[in-house]
This record gives C-alpha cells, structure tokens and sequence, in this order.
C-alpha cells in the first residue's frame, strides 16, 4: 500500500502463546524525554523514542504521545513507542 510521508500506520503484533504477564503501562506523555524513559524502563519496557516533525531527539525533548498509552494493560517486556517533539 502506498501512504504519503507523515501517514499513520500502525502493526500488530502476536505476544506469542505463552506472553508475559500483564503490567499497566506507565504515563509518560507530557514528561522530558529521559524521564519518561527512566520510567518506561524501570517498569520493564523496552522504549523507542520517535520524532514528529524534522526536530532532532534529545534528552529534554517532550514526549507528547506514547504508544501504548498509560494505562494500558500489556505483556511485560513490550515495546513502548514515544512520539517526541524535537
């Protein structure tokens, strides 16, 4: 499928058949970019910051959604996407 640049696409992903067991999601949208991580990872999840826009990732850089939102209930160990403003 063809998209235009700045498309949403989203993938989904199997846990598997036996996944781990489920945590809740902590909040990091909102805070800089090195917190939220901190956070997110301490929890036991993987991070991936992303950037909108053409701004360049920092660490004081605001995380302004996350994917999947706080919350969320999901296998520990899962991959948490930040979208960050640059």
């Amino acid at each position: 499928t063809e998209l235009e640049r700045g498309d949403t696409v989203q993938l989904n992903v199997s846990t598997g058949a036996e996944p781990a067991e489920r945590v809740t999601v902590p909040r990091a949208a909102g805070q800089r970019l090195d917190e939220g991580r901190e956070t997110l990872e301490q929890a036991g999840f993987e991070v991936l910051a992303l950037t909108i826009g053409d701004g360049e990732i920092r660490n004081e850089s605001t995380i302004a959604s996350q994917t999947p939102a706080g919350g969320a209930s999901v296998p520990r160990g899962s991959l948490v996407l930040l979208y960050v403003t640059g």
